[in-house]
């Protein structure tokens, strides 16, 4: 006999082992078993370890078929996290695509790729996790860039927002070299390494109080970077505006556009570059 604690737990179809001092409790049956003649006990289950407190059930067992997925997390949590605010300005901005805009750039960023590769890194990424349910296969992203791109209204919307309470903009123009056919604003121009075939300028705008960029703009090749700076500036939304520029900026035909486009222009020595 075993103790009375330990007694309690035998039911009808339970059997009770003492194996090393413990006392453990099991689901059991019969069968009649015709070579012996007599009914045979089968042990169908492990129901728990009796203690004098009671009895512990058994853990439960793990599917070891259960399929694991492995996906990059580092990078693209810490663009989640740091990223807050863009993300909260794109939703608002974009309230049905601001998510997945956040996605397509933050992959973007991580993996440096070209977009029909975005749908691969999206499948193996922790945002799949954080935004379900996105199509990013190559067609459904062309359509939506081509959609996305043209509406430049949205796109300066968004901007201004990180441009307001920015005192200091820095803009610099680089050019890109490009021969697509189906490029309109690709042009010949001219560039710092005497480079006149086709290209495409652009050019940003960053705030020194924030440090990050706020603006940008792509702009036909043959497009003078006077003439890109004061389109940028009005689009902007720019007031009040003082420029502050090197002496490869100095010409009469720059200053001439400047008072034009009423921008004063700050000079070295109370007088224009010379």
């Amino acid at each position: 006999m075993y103790p009375d604690w330990v007694e309690k737990h035998r039911q009808k179809g339970t059997n009770i082992s003492h194996i090393n001092g413990r006392y453990y409790l099991y689901a059991v049956s019969s069968v009649w078993n015709k070579e012996k003649g007599r009914a045979q006990k089968i042990t169908k289950g492990y129901l728990g370890r009796i203690t004098e407190g009671g009895l512990i059930p058994p853990r439960p067992k793990v599917n070891v078929e259960t399929p694991v997925t492995v996906k990059e997390y580092g990078a693209s949590n810490a663009l989640h996290t740091l990223g807050g605010d863009i993300l909260s300005e794109l939703c608002k901005v974009f309230p049905n695509h601001g998510e997945l805009i956040f996605t397509i750039a933050a992959l973007r960023v991580i993996e440096q790729c070209p977009f029909k590769r975005i749908e691969h890194f999206y499948k193996n990424s922790y945002l799949s996790e954080v935004f379900k349910g996105f199509n990013v296969s190559g067609k459904e992203l062309s359509l939506f860039l081509n959609n996305f791109g043209g509406n430049r209204e949205q796109i300066v919307k968004f901007m201004e927002r990180f441009i307001t309470g920015n005192k200091h903009i820095l803009f610099d123009g680089t050019g890109i070299l490009s021969k697509s056919v189906k490029m309109g604003i690709s042009r010949k121009g001219y560039n710092a390494q005497h480079d006149y075939n086709p290209q495409v300028n652009l050019l940003y705008a960053f705030a020194c109080e924030s440090k990050s960029p706020v603006y940008y703009r792509i702009i036909a090749g043959n497009v003078r970077d006077i003439s890109a700076f004061k389109l940028s500036v009005s689009e902007a939304g720019l007031s009040n505006v003082v420029v502050v520029a090197d002496k490869g900026f100095g010409s009469e035909a720059n200053f001439n556009m400047l008072d034009e486009a009423q921008i004063k222009d700050l000079s070295i020595n109370n007088s224009r570059f010379s």
